[in-house]
């Protein structure tokens, strides 16, 4: 069995290898704490962004299996979860230098604020694609082979760095490579 301890740093490199930085999942290490409480154990993260629902900060997840917003405070934490099926609409809103996402479940609203502007296209292309059924890989565009090999050279640079290790990296290469 893991420790919570092992399970944050997973998290941690899991975000580090989706583009976040250090700085940002140190800032991001009590609700990075909710999910080791909410997420299962065999759940894969496949996108996150960092967003407010309601003006409370947290953690928004794309996971395999659903969408989740956690939030873990000092005194108590909380977590929304939303099964893909019932999500009927993605749309966003760009400001300046932060977005808005607004997703329709089961008929009700929901919108998520403080989102970067530099990451919420892709986050809401990833929502999309999965609410339309779409497996853990997007579909292949024209550009793939450059973006192979960028992505091949990123996930050796984190492996280099000791983000990840071996077995993560071979794991996330044969993800690539089919």
């Amino acid at each position: 069995m893991t420790t919570e301890k092992e399970q944050i740093n997973t998290i941690k490199r899991r975000l580090q290898f989706l583009g976040w930085t250090s700085q940002q999942t140190e800032m991001a290490s009590l609700d990075i704490l909710g999910v080791t409480k909410t997420l299962d154990a065999s759940e894969e993260i496949e996108q996150a962004v960092r967003g407010k629902i309601n003006g409370t900060k947290g953690i928004l997840l794309a996971t395999d299996r659903r969408l989740v917003f956690v939030n873990h405070g000092l005194i108590r934490m909380q977590s929304e979860s939303f099964q893909y099926e019932r999500i009927s609409s993605v749309q966003i809103a760009n400001g300046f230098v932060w977005s808005q996402l607004f997703l329709t479940i089961d008929s009700l609203k929901l919108t998520i604020d403080g989102i970067e502007k530099a990451v919420i296209g892709p986050f809401a292309a990833h929502l999309r694609h999965r609410i339309n059924g779409g497996d853990v890989s997007p579909p292949v565009s024209e550009t793939a082979p450059a973006d192979l090999a960028s992505q091949l050279e990123r996930l050796a640079a984190l492996r280099e760095k000791g983000i990840l290790s071996d077995a993560e990296f071979q794991d996330q290469k044969r993800k690539l490579l089919g």
